[in-house]
């Protein structure tokens, strides 16, 4: 949660399920603000803050650290970036040039990534390791999937498209069919108005 452009904290999903899974906790919370299951205590960070030093505030933090996740802070006008869980992240851009920064984060991605495997990985697209339950098998090259909502018109969340319920719902699908892409991609739906401009894939050019 925002107040006045700073985090105050962060409404983890588990939190939420398992009040509401409680006997009459929907009667008694469904109406009130959701602040009152907010983590106060959630761990903020600057956007430039250094791996190592990450690392060390959250083992030597509050172990909620761990579970909860982190809320990473940007340009408090431009950009927000939360972490929802394993590795998915959202990132909520209000620059011009936002499809042009996720275009430059996939192309670094894989830059970097690079530097992680053999030259005989590279060569071929992946390697051989074990999958989950235990068996060799062919693993392609780590990736970053992009799934990007833009919105458009009035982002008051006045019209059906712009809500936020319909937003998220777009992007859980941007993701889905981002991730469906070989490769790092970015898959861009539009809301727009009243309706749903068709998809857009637009995987990185190598």
């Amino acid at each position: 949660m925002v107040t006045e452009g700073v985090p105050v904290g962060m409404i983890t999903r588990a939190a939420m399920i398992d009040n509401f899974a409680q006997p009459y906790r929907a009667e008694l919370y469904g109406r009130k603000p959701c602040r009152l299951l907010m983590d106060r205590d959630a761990l903020i960070v600057d956007h430039a803050i250094t791996l190592p030093a990450l690392s060390r505030l959250v083992s030597e933090g509050s172990p909620s650290y761990l579970a909860g996740g982190l809320i990473v802070t940007a340009n408090p006008e431009m950009d927000f970036i939360g972490h929802i869980g394993g590795d998915d992240f959202i990132l909520v851009l209000r620059r011009s040039d936002w499809r042009a920064c996720c275009i430059d984060a996939l192309a670094r991605f894989d830059h970097e990534v690079r530097r992680f495997f053999s030259p005989d990985d590279i060569e071929r697209g992946g390697h051989i390791a074990e999958n989950r339950k235990g068996v060799p098998e062919f693993q392609s090259l780590v990736c970053l999937s992009i799934g990007a909502v833009a919105v458009g018109g009035d982002a008051s969340g006045s019209s059906q498209a712009n809500s936020p319920l319909a937003i998220s719902r777009l992007a859980s699908v941007a993701k889905k069919q981002a991730k469906a892409i070989p490769g790092s991609a970015l898959m861009l739906l539009v809301a727009e108005s009243d309706h749903i401009r068709d998809p857009c894939e637009q995987p990185v050019q190598q």
